[in-house]
Parts: structure tokens; C-alpha cells; sequence
């Protein structure tokens, strides 16, 4: 889901399932991504996981990220 806030700044949220080869597991992911009039760009996310394997062991992953640019002509 991705929601539009304004003309400069929107979010979102997704969920995504796998099952399939040697994982399976879910991943929760958001975020939000921000736009100047001055061409710049600026975004954000975070996510975690768990995800089980064929042998029965767990991976428990959380991750986070920045975005920065510059749009140019």
C-alpha cells in the first residue's frame, strides 16, 4: 500500500510472503519518500524479517536505509 500525503511526501507499508526454495518466511517493510521544490529527493525505509529454512533454523533480519538525491536538468 502506498499513500500520497501531499505533492511532496508519501508513504507506504508492505508486506511480503515467500515460500518457495530453501526459505520461507515474511517481510515487513515501510517507508516514506520526500521531494524539495529544489530538485532534491530524501527517503527512508525500514524492515524485518523471519524466515524459516528446510532445516529448521531461523533468521530473524531487520534492516533500515536513507535515500538521498539530487535531480538534475
Amino acid at each position: 500500500m502506498k499513500t500520497r500525503l501531499s505533492d511532496t511526501s508519501s508513504v507506504y507499508v508492505e508486506e511480503r510472503y515467500q515460500n518457495g526454495g530453501s526459505l520461507s518466511g515474511l517481510t515487513h517493510t515501510t517507508g516514506i519518500n520526500l521531494t524539495t521544490k529544489e530538485h532534491w529527493n530524501f527517503g527512508g525505509s525500514g524492515s524485518s524479517a523471519s524466515y524459516d529454512s528446510q532445516t529448521g533454523a531461523e533468521t530473524d533480519r531487520k534492516a533500515a536505509g536513507i535515500r538521498t538525491g539530487l535531480r538534475r536538468e
